[in-house]
C-alpha cells in the first residue's frame, strides 16, 4: 500500500500549483468558466429564455392565468483525469538521503513532475472545452479504458450548419455576412439571445480574410486596405451588428491553442468549425472534490472547502520500492444554456 512521502507536504504543494497562472494561449475558459464545486455529481437546468408576452383586458375582465417557463434538467458524474510520475534512481536517492545528504533533489523532482502534471491537466480540459464548444457534447473514446459521453442538447437545426450559399472556400462568391446574421437569427429564436461573438477554427479565420467580397466592403466603407485581418474584419462585422472575432484576454483575436494528444499535434478547437456565442458565458468548467483529497480531510491535513481542483502528493511505495508524483483533478465542461450557441461547418 502506498504512504504519502513526508519530505513533501501535499497540502503545500497543492496550494502552490492552483496558484500558478493559466497559459495565455489557453482562452477557451472565458466561454466556460472554472467553477468549483464540492459535489462531482452535477444537475444541469435548461431554463426556455424567450419571455412570453402578457395579454392586454379590459378593466372588468379577469387576468389571463399565465404559463411557466418550460425546462429539461440532465444529471451526471464529472469524471477524473491526471497524471503520475515515477521519480527515477529512488532507491539511490533514497540512500544518499539516509547517508545525512538532504532530500532536496528528491523534492525538486516532485515539484516539478507536480507542475508538468497540472500542465498536462489544464491541457486536457482545453482540448475538452474545445470539443464541448464545437460538438455541444462532451465526450471519451476508451480514453485510459474510458467511453462516456454527456449530450447538453444542443438543437439539432444548430449544430454542423452549412452557409445558405457558397462554401467560404469560394472567396469570390461566399457571402459571409449573410450566413453570419441567418445564423444569429437562428440563435435568437431559439433562445431569446442574440449571439455577439464566434470563435473560429484557423482554416475558417484564414478564408474570411481572402473573401473577396469583404474586401470590396471594407475598400467601399474604410479604403482600400493591403489586406483584412481580424481588426478589419470585425470593423466590417461591426458596422452591421454582426457576431464579430472573439477576443482574447490581451485584446487580440482568440486563436485556439494547439496541444499534444497521443504524439499528434492537435488544435485545441477544429479549424474548420465556427461558433456562435452569446456575450456571457454559456456554461462552465466545474471542478470537483478528488479522492486523495477528501482522504487528506479526514486525516484532518485538509479542510473541506479545498478539495474542490487539482491536487498533488507524492507517494511511495515498498514493493518494489518506488516514489510516483500524483496529479489528480475531477471535472469537465458544462454547457447550461444549449439553445444560446451555433455550430457551423463554413468550408463545406
Amino acid at each position: 500500500m502506498a504512504t504519502i512521502y513526508d519530505e513533501v507536504d501535499p497540502v503545500e504543494l497543492t496550494a502552490t500549483l492552483r496558484v500558478l497562472p493559466e497559459p495565455p494561449n489557453f482562452q477557451l475558459n472565458q466561454f466556460l468558466p472554472d467553477v468549483l464545486s464540492q459535489q462531482i455529481r452535477f444537475t444541469i437546468t435548461d431554463l426556455e429564455h424567450l419571455v412570453r408576452t402578457a395579454t392586454f383586458r379590459s378593466y372588468d375582465a379577469p387576468v389571463a392565468i399565465g404559463k411557466r417557463g418550460s425546462f429539461t434538467k440532465r444529471q451526471g458524474a464529472l469524471p477524473a483525469l491526471g497524471r503520475g510520475f515515477v521519480v527515477g534512481e529512488y532507491a539511490r536517492l533514497l540512500q544518499e538521503q539516509l547517508r545525512g545528504i538532504d532530500s532536496s533533489e528528491i523534492v525538486g523532482t516532485v515539484e516539478d513532475d507536480a507542475k508538468t502534471g497540472v500542465e498536462e491537466i489544464r491541457a486536457r480540459m482545453e482540448a475538452a472545452r474545445g470539443q464541448v464548444l464545437s460538438t455541444g457534447k462532451f465526450s471519451l473514446v476508451d480514453e485510459d479504458g474510458l467511453t462516456l459521453e454527456a449530450d447538453f442538447n444542443v438543437p439539432g437545426g444548430q449544430l454542423n450548419v452549412a452557409p445558405t450559399g457558397p462554401t467560404w472556400v469560394n472567396h469570390s462568391t461566399a457571402v459571409i455576412p449573410t450566413d453570419l446574421e441567418a445564423w444569429a437569427d437562428a440563435v435568437e429564436a431559439a433562445s431569446g439571445e442574440r449571439p455577439t461573438q464566434f470563435i473560429a477554427g484557423r482554416s475558417v479565420l484564414g478564408n474570411m480574410y481572402a473573401n473577396e467580397k469583404l474586401i470590396k466592403q471594407y475598400a467601399t466603407v474604410f479604403g482600400s486596405p493591403d489586406k483584412l485581418g481580424a481588426a478589419q474584419v470585425n470593423q466590417l462585422l461591426d458596422n452591421r451588428d454582426l457576431p464579430t472575432i472573439a477576443l482574447g484576454a490581451d485584446g487580440r483575436p482568440l486563436r485556439p491553442a494547439k496541444v499534444l494528444t497521443d504524439g499528434s499535434t492537435v488544435d485545441t478547437y477544429p479549424a474548420d468549425s465556427i461558433t456562435l456565442l452569446p456575450p456571457t458565458p454559456i456554461g462552465e468548467t466545474r471542478w470537483g472534490p478528488t479522492v486523495e483529497a477528501l482522504e487528506l480531510v479526514q486525516a484532518k491535513r485538509m479542510v473541506l472547502q479545498d478539495t474542490p481542483g487539482v491536487i498533488a502528493l507524492a507517494l511511495v511505495d515498498a514493493n518494489p520500492a518506488s516514489l510516483t508524483t500524483v496529479v489528480n483533478a475531477v471535472g469537465c465542461p458544462l454547457i447550461k444554456r444549449p439553445k444560446a450557441m451555433l455550430v457551423a461547418k463554413p468550408l463545406g
